[in-house]
């Protein structure tokens, strides 16, 4: 695959798989919103920043929605639907046809970002109550 033009860093989070911890999710997101920068998280995508592209079906990606939701409804002071988002980038593969190099889209291989924003000097909380923050692409 190829490599993003950019590191994992205090606003950015590479994931391979989707299927991460709700609990390591919320910090890492936490995390980032208490930088007042907010940031962006990445599925699909190895720690070196390499896509992988992740195998969604429509239900997955529902779900992932879905999911999304609820660990975002667990974060005080409320983060409102405005503040963050999903969107699933579909993985372009390069298919070699007749000695010319084409890319075609996969059906199913996806890239998740998912985008978080902040409100301007406030401290957020998750998993009942705790607070982080990032420093470098860290979590503290």
């Amino acid at each position: 695959g190829e490599k993003l033009p950019f590191v994992a860093d205090i606003t950015h989070e590479f994931h391979h798989t989707y299927n991460l911890s709700p609990d390591v999710f919320s910090r890492i997101v936490c995390g980032m919103l208490n930088t007042g920068l907010g940031g962006k998280f990445y599925f699909g995508v190895d720690e070196t920043g390499v896509v992988t592209g992740e195998k969604l079906t429509k239900t997955i990606r529902d779900e992932i929605r879905l999911g999304l939701d609820q660990i975002m409804s667990n974060v005080v002071p409320p983060i409102f639907h405005m503040q963050y988002g999903v969107r699933f980038v579909p993985v372009v593969e390069p298919q070699l046809e007749m000695g010319n190099e084409q890319a075609t889209e996969s059906e199913e291989l996806f890239v998740v970002v998912m985008s978080f924003k902040p409100a301007h000097r406030v401290i957020y909380c998750c998993n009942g109550g705790e607070s982080f923050y990032r420093r470098g692409a860290r979590n503290l």
